[in-house]
């Protein structure tokens, strides 16, 4: 995605939440996505046992590719895990509809925000790609 897309997806996520037209979950969960680089499955499945704040890190037990340490160099992903509330008996950072859950239905949320942003053609999985993209120009910079 462009700057200009992303920009665009920023101020529909934003208005989202602000007019709570998506839940504040799956808000959440693509904004985890985009700032994490993890996979839409290690988002949702994520539990707040293998979150630790104050030192940056998801510890994901069981990732596509094994067990896995995640930094979370934005400070941003940081603010996002803040600010979810914790359900008491239920473990899961994206909670699900359903007691004890993690939110399984993130398509249908994506395709409304993808539209309202312009980005027809936008998958969940390119969101992840964009967060590659973005660490690479990021790294450009530093040489």
């Amino acid at each position: 995605m462009s700057d200009t897309e992303l920009q665009r997806l920023g101020s529909v996520l934003a208005q989202a939440e602000c007019e709570q037209t998506e839940g504040r979950y799956a808000v959440a969960a693509f904004r985890l996505l985009l700032l994490t680089g993890c996979r839409l499955s290690e988002i949702q499945k994520l539990e707040w046992r293998h979150v630790n704040i104050d030192i940056g890190e998801l510890h994901l037990p069981d990732s596509k590719t094994g067990a896995k340490t995640v930094h979370l160099g934005e400070p941003a992903a940081a603010e996002v895990l803040r600010d979810l509330p914790r359900v008491a008996g239920n473990p899961y950072v994206i909670v699900g509809k359903r007691e004890g859950s993690y939110l399984s239905d993130l398509q249908h949320p994506w395709r409304r925000l993808r539209a309202a942003a312009g980005l027809d053609g936008v998958r969940i999985h390119d969101l992840r790609h964009t967060f590659a993209q973005v660490a690479s120009r990021s790294a450009k910079g530093y040489r």
